[in-house]
């Protein structure tokens, strides 16, 4: 299926569409490839996604919203390639999806054998936010065992912020499991009065994700603005979560947080402005943070990780492995 203006094969019902089986078939070029909306489709294997603006879009339930509407699913997602998917957003009226999966409030029971490469989420001047390069997850996923890499989120406006490069575990989000690898995936946001960026492989907010396992090497959140700008967990962050991640388990290599605030004063100018002054960085959290959170275990080796905060007026840098903040901040056990 190929340059296809929306979805190339679209499962959506009022009362129950079911598709058993799409296999060996590759979707190039199109608005969204699969979409999945008020029905179920079993397994999705053996097949490739490219180039798309997004991959397979999940609705938990139909347009209108009523209860009685049908939840949403996908079975399985196995040996499966989510390639070069862009979505690049340059206007307010787009949707920000996901490149490779958007599951908005619907389930995947697993996602497996698959790999997600150089998907990215662009978005330029539209919107303030965008969050999951790769995968969003706004409802259920029960396993992740996938191959993550350089996958990412761009944000660039006035006000920018970009997480979850890899995936974003959104709120009432729940993961049962990820055991992937996760190579050179970002999060990058570039504002002009305020910049944030966070979790180059994996951001949780307000979700639940039950136990992370894998190798995370060369993530990285970068934050830039004349002004003020954070970047926290080059590779996993989690931030107001109601919930929890249970148990990290892997090793970091080289992952980073950089949050850079320097103001460039034009040549022509007597004195710099305001802005020069006042600049703030803040970087926490080069592998890992946790902000007003709970991990209950983190059981990894850390090498080579680091936090890099740089501005005219105030600069702070914590956790070049790990960063715990906030008095609502936990980490259970450190082994």
């Amino acid at each position: 299926f190929i340059s296809n203006d929306t979805g190339v094969i679209a499962n959506t019902s009022y009362s129950g569409g079911y598709i058993g089986l799409i296999d060996d078939t590759e979707f190039i070029s199109n608005d969204i490839g699969v979409s999945v909306s008020g029905s179920r489709v079993d397994t999705i294997s053996n097949s490739l996604f490219e180039n798309n603006n997004t991959g397979i879009y999940i609705s938990g339930r139909n347009p209108g919203g009523s209860s009685s509407h049908l939840f949403s699913s996908i079975g399985t997602i196995e040996n499966t390639s989510f390639v070069n998917n862009r979505n690049n957003i340059t206007s307010p009226y787009d949707e920000a999806y996901s490149a490779a999966i958007y599951n908005a409030n619907g389930s995947i029971d697993k996602i497996v054998s698959s790999t997600f490469t150089n998907n990215t989420l662009n978005i330029e001047g539209a919107r303030e936010y965008a969050s999951g390069g790769a995968v969003y997850n706004g409802g259920q996923i029960g396993t992740v065992e996938a191959e993550f890499n350089n996958n990412g989120v761009q944000v660039s406006n006035y006000y920018a912020m970009a997480s979850g490069g890899g995936i974003k575990n959104d709120y009432d989000g729940e993961i049962d499991n990820i055991s992937s690898n996760f190579g050179e995936n970002f999060a990058h946001a570039q504002g002009s009065y305020y910049a944030m960026a966070a979790g180059g492989a994996i951001q949780n907010e307000s979700g639940h994700i039950g136990n992370i396992k894998g190798d995370f090497t060369g993530n990285y959140a970068y934050a830039h603005s004349s002004e003020q700008s954070m970047a926290a967990g080059g590779a996993i962050s989690q931030t107001k979560a109601e919930k929890t991640i249970v148990n990290i388990e892997g090793n970091f290599d080289g992952n980073y947080a950089v949050a850079d605030s320097t103001a460039v004063v034009p040549e022509l100018l007597i004195a710099p402005s305001d802005n020069y002054y006042n600049s703030i960085a803040y970087a926490y959290g080069g592998a890992v943070n946790n902000d007003s959170s709970v991990i209950w275990s983190i059981n990894s080796t850390f090498s080579n990780n680091y936090t890099e905060a740089v501005s005219n007026y105030y600069a702070e840098s914590l956790g070049g492995a790990i960063a715990s903040r906030d008095s609502d901040s936990l980490i259970d056990n450190l082994d």
